[in-house]
């Protein structure tokens, strides 16, 4: 009787947020790791400096291990931040400095 070959269904699909992913474990590990190793070559490519791109990995990394609640309070740093700039360049271009 002939060996049968089991394939296993290795899947990472994300669209705008929404994430269907199917595999063991360890292959979803190598997975991501591969998509991690094409992103960072993929920002070098595109001219970004090595060390922007490797902090940009480490901080995805960080993001990755935070709890719900530290996430949530990251992403309204963040969005603090843009509105602040936002609203720097408003006044700037209007010719008032904050």
């Amino acid at each position: 009787m002939p060996n049968k070959i089991i394939r296993r269904m290795i899947m990472i699909k994300c669209d705008k947020g929404r994430i269907k992913m199917e595999g063991t474990p360890a292959l979803l590990t190598a997975e991501l790791g591969v998509i991690t190793r094409e992103v960072y070559r993929g920002m070098i490519r595109a001219g970004l400096s090595e060390n922007f791109a490797k902090s940009k990995i480490e901080h995805m990394q960080e993001i990755a291990l935070m709890t719900d609640e530290e996430f949530e309070k990251e992403k309204e740093k963040t969005l603090d931040e843009k509105a602040e700039k936002l609203a720097d360049m408003i006044l700037k271009s209007m010719g008032i400095w904050r």
